[in-house]
């Protein structure tokens, strides 16, 4: 069967452009966010996987959707990392802020040293970030800044607002001006082309 044949039955056109504009969602929120009963929805998930339209992975307990072929095994996996709170709001503070050290990063995200060294390890096992330095002066920044901020970017809808009603108040505001000062200095260093 052809995609266009696939995607013709309106509900499954819905839910494939749902998973193509937020990969990486996981069956239960899809359910609740297009108000299918889970039966119906596990009915239409197969149908695009057998389609070949759609993967999925599963990520501890949850099962996770995404349009096949659009993203890189790699970036899967960054994905499905970033979603976890603490682990993307390192991310966005390295993004301003390299060459910090875990205790500044604790501080600073106001996270215990333990959660920050176990999301730091996954952030060095995936090769998001690169540490420097020895002893107390490790030092962690982004290897990749320009694929880590495409990817935020790209993702934002996705990987913030996912977690934005959980966050306390002065993180999303913490969240939004980083981003906010991120695509400022960005802008300055690769300029858009159709600014110059």
């Amino acid at each position: 069967m052809k995609k266009r044949e696939i995607l013709e039955l309106e509900s499954r056109g819905k839910l494939y452009n749902l998973i193509l504009k937020y990969p990486g969602l996981h069956f239960r929120k899809i359910s609740r966010e297009l108000n299918i009963p889970p039966t119906t929805l596990k009915y239409h998930l197969d149908y695009l996987r057998r389609g070949k339209l759609i993967t999925q992975k599963r990520e501890g307990k949850y099962l996770r959707y995404y349009v096949s072929d659009k993203e890189s095994v790699e970036d899967k996996q960054i994905l499905d990392v970033l979603r976890k709170d603490s682990a993307r709001k390192i991310v966005v503070f390295l993004l301003t802020n390299p060459n910090s050290t875990r205790v500044k990063i604790s501080r600073r995200l106001n996270k215990r040293p333990s959660t920050i060294t176990f999301h730091l390890k996954k952030l060095l096992e995936l090769g998001v970030i690169e540490r420097g330095g020895c002893g107390k002066n490790i030092q962690y920044s982004l290897k990749n800044y320009g694929h880590m901020y495409n990817l935020l970017i790209n993702y934002r809808n996705n990987l913030f607002d996912e977690n934005i009603k959980s966050d306390l108040i002065w993180s999303d505001k913490w969240v939004k001006r980083t981003v906010d000062t991120v695509l400022d200095d960005l802008w300055d260093i690769f300029p858009h082309p159709y600014h110059v």
